[in-house]
Protein backbone atom coordinates (compact mmCIF):
# COMPACT_ATOMS: atom_id res chain seq x y z
CA UNK A 1 0.00 0.00 0.00
CA UNK A 2 1.14 3.55 -0.62
CA UNK A 3 2.01 6.01 1.98
CA UNK A 4 -0.51 8.87 2.11
CA UNK A 5 -1.46 11.16 4.43
CA UNK A 6 -5.11 11.88 5.55
CA UNK A 7 -7.54 14.44 7.49
CA UNK A 8 -9.00 12.55 10.73
CA UNK A 9 -11.67 15.00 12.44
CA UNK A 10 -10.80 15.97 16.01
CA UNK A 11 -13.51 16.10 18.66
CA UNK A 12 -13.70 19.68 19.74
CA UNK A 13 -10.75 20.84 17.50
CA UNK A 14 -9.34 21.58 13.98
CA UNK A 15 -8.82 18.25 12.24
CA UNK A 16 -4.96 16.78 12.07
CA UNK A 17 -3.14 15.46 9.31
CA UNK A 18 -1.94 11.42 10.02
CA UNK A 19 0.73 10.43 7.36
CA UNK A 20 0.87 6.27 6.87
CA UNK A 21 -0.55 3.63 5.01
CA UNK A 22 -4.37 3.05 4.52
CA UNK A 23 -6.29 0.82 2.47
CA UNK A 24 -8.10 2.74 -0.17
CA UNK A 25 -11.36 1.23 0.64
CA UNK A 26 -11.11 3.61 3.93
CA UNK A 27 -10.46 6.81 2.27
CA UNK A 28 -13.63 8.77 1.55
CA UNK A 29 -14.35 8.62 -2.85
CA UNK A 30 -15.08 12.43 -2.05
CA UNK A 31 -11.50 13.15 -2.64
CA UNK A 32 -11.04 15.08 0.63
CA UNK A 33 -8.12 12.90 1.96
CA UNK A 34 -10.44 11.99 5.30
CA UNK A 35 -11.38 8.31 6.34
CA UNK A 36 -14.45 6.92 5.36
CA UNK A 37 -16.80 7.14 8.93
CA UNK A 38 -20.13 6.42 7.65
CA UNK A 39 -22.60 4.76 5.04
CA UNK A 40 -25.61 6.73 3.83
CA UNK A 41 -28.53 5.39 5.83
CA UNK A 42 -31.17 5.76 3.05
CA UNK A 43 -33.72 2.95 2.05
CA UNK A 44 -33.98 2.96 -1.74
CA UNK A 45 -36.23 1.36 -4.49
CA UNK A 46 -38.51 -0.62 -1.67
CA UNK A 47 -35.85 -2.78 -0.67
CA UNK A 48 -35.03 -3.35 2.82
CA UNK A 49 -30.95 -2.29 2.21
CA UNK A 50 -29.85 0.95 2.30
CA UNK A 51 -28.14 3.17 0.03
CA UNK A 52 -24.78 2.17 1.78
CA UNK A 53 -22.75 4.94 0.24
CA UNK A 54 -19.25 5.55 1.76
CA UNK A 55 -18.98 8.98 3.19
CA UNK A 56 -16.25 11.19 5.57
CA UNK A 57 -17.40 13.48 8.07
CA UNK A 58 -17.43 16.32 5.66
CA UNK A 59 -19.69 14.71 3.19
CA UNK A 60 -22.53 13.28 5.69
CA UNK A 61 -25.13 14.87 6.27
CA UNK A 62 -26.38 14.40 10.05
CA UNK A 63 -29.93 13.63 10.45
CA UNK A 64 -29.45 12.03 13.72
CA UNK A 65 -26.32 10.75 15.66
CA UNK A 66 -26.97 7.40 14.13
CA UNK A 67 -28.23 8.60 10.69
CA UNK A 68 -27.02 10.38 7.76
CA UNK A 69 -27.43 10.81 4.48
CA UNK A 70 -25.43 11.47 1.11
CA UNK A 71 -25.58 14.45 -1.23
CA UNK A 72 -28.12 12.92 -3.24
CA UNK A 73 -30.28 11.95 -0.61
CA UNK A 74 -30.51 15.13 1.87
CA UNK A 75 -33.17 17.32 1.68
CA UNK A 76 -33.13 20.24 -0.30
CA UNK A 77 -31.91 23.81 0.89
CA UNK A 78 -34.56 25.59 2.20
CA UNK A 79 -36.69 22.61 3.07
CA UNK A 80 -37.62 21.11 6.01
CA UNK A 81 -38.27 17.58 5.16
CA UNK A 82 -35.51 14.94 5.28
CA UNK A 83 -35.87 12.04 2.93
CA UNK A 84 -34.97 8.62 4.69
CA UNK A 85 -37.04 6.28 2.20
CA UNK A 86 -39.89 4.47 2.51
CA UNK A 87 -40.33 2.71 5.96
CA UNK A 88 -39.61 -1.06 6.47
CA UNK A 89 -43.41 -1.82 6.91
CA UNK A 90 -44.09 -0.47 2.90
CA UNK A 91 -43.94 -3.54 0.31
CA UNK A 92 -44.78 -0.44 -2.64
CA UNK A 93 -42.12 -1.07 -5.51
CA UNK A 94 -40.19 2.73 -5.70
CA UNK A 95 -38.55 3.70 -9.07
CA UNK A 96 -34.63 3.77 -9.03
CA UNK A 97 -33.21 6.95 -7.50
CA UNK A 98 -31.67 9.57 -9.74
CA UNK A 99 -28.40 8.79 -8.27
CA UNK A 100 -28.34 5.38 -9.77
CA UNK A 101 -27.35 3.43 -6.48
CA UNK A 102 -31.10 1.49 -6.35
CA UNK A 103 -30.39 0.77 -3.08
CA UNK A 104 -27.56 -0.78 -2.93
Amino acid sequence: MPKRCILVDMPGGPPWWVCGTFPAEEMCPCGSGRLVEFLCDYRASGRKRTCSRKMCTQCAFEVDPERHLCKEHRPLPGTQEVPMGPEKSQEQELPILACGCAGY
